[in-house]
């Protein structure tokens, strides 16, 4: 099967389907409590649940990881250490503003496409990777045209599906967007699957969630490629283009991309309260709260989680006074 799997939005699914291997971008659906990490003080959740669902999936032929956080960068050693499964870590440098910042990032994705050779993969020839980029760049203008449609909640679940299985449908029981209630915002690291549950919380007591800014929502969708290029054009420094030169995230020095981003989507989407979702041990997330709830005109609300059911129960009663100060 060739089953690649990953969890960081700036591994390109084109790349790894360009060498015939499947492309598997996966939330796990918990904090994984048995697997190769172990519940261990000082051990991310999501990082735990992410390398335990990915070590349990069959016939997985590598992982791979990347440097966007320390605890990522750190899961390569429990894949490396206590399984057989082949792991490649990524990197992806923090300085962005600088030439050789995408140089390093085109340089690193061709040494992944090495990796892939040696995991049964066959380099692209010819045009076969910008073939694969306009086939994915199709199905995610399929996807986006999803959004004025469904519930943020289904929405965010096809954008998951999306990167599953690299194919764009609607789960069973989708619903259409009405857009009721309060307009609410997330902002933070990836969600597991369970934490969707916080979308049903956020609309029991009043809240409609307009834009999903989690690591796992459409702001780590990559920017469409441009369709105007030439057999000289390397289709490699295209996607560095596209996901890193576009993607904004909390790692970024400066991160100043991801506040303008937010902050226009806050002023489009008539947002009028925030709510940040951090895992438990995220430095970086962290780091940040303070400087979001200066920055930010609206309201907000920091929510922590940890992958479990009692994350989303801990917070219910803080979810429901945070929806009655908008009211």
């Amino acid at each position: 099967m060739g089953l690649i799997v990953y969890s960081c939005p700036y591994v390109p699914a084109e790349l790894i389907a360009a060498y015939g291997l499947v492309p598997s971008r996966i939330l796990p659906a918990s904090s994984g409590l048995t697997g190769p990490v172990d519940v261990t003080a000082g051990v991310c959740p999501y990082m735990r649940g992410f390398v335990n669902t990915a070590c349990a999936i069959p016939d997985v032929r590598a992982i791979i990881l990347t440097t966007v956080c320390d605890q990522m960068r750190h899961a390569k050693d429990y894949v490396d250490r206590w399984t057989s499964i082949p792991s490649f870590l990524l990197n992806v440098t923090s300085t962005w503003q600088v030439p050789e910042a995408i140089q390093l990032y085109v340089s690193e994705l061709k040494r992944l496409g090495r990796f892939l050779e040696s995991m049964g993969g066959k380099a692209p020839a010819g045009q076969t990777l910008w073939r694969v980029m306009e086939t994915y760049d199709g199905k995610r203008n399929k996807l986006r045209l999803l959004r004025s449609n469904l519930k943020a909640r289904d929405y965010s679940i096809a954008i998951a599906d999306f990167g599953r299985s690299g194919e764009v449908r609607q789960a069973a029981g989708s619903r259409i967007s009405t857009s009721r209630g309060i307009p609410v915002g997330l902002l933070g690291g990836p969600l597991t699957q369970r934490a969707f549950n916080l979308f049903d919380l956020l609309e029991r007591f009043g809240g409609e969630v307009v834009l999903d800014g989690t690591e796992s929502g459409e702001r780590t969708m990559p920017a469409p490629f441009n369709s105007q290029y030439s057999l000289e054009d390397d289709p490699v420094e295209e996607l560095a283009q596209s996901y890193f030169g576009h993607i904004p995230d909390v790692f970024r020095r400066p991160n100043s991309e991801l506040y303008k981003w937010f902050g226009r989507e806050v002023d489009a989407r008539g947002i009028r309260g925030v709510v940040l979702v951090r895992h438990v041990w995220c430095d970086k997330w962290n780091a940040e709260v303070s400087r979001i709830r200066e920055w930010l005109k609206i309201s907000m609300l920091d929510v922590d989680i940890d992958g479990e059911p009692s994350s989303m129960a801990r917070n219910s009663g803080r979810i429901q006074s945070f929806m009655e100060t908008l009211s």
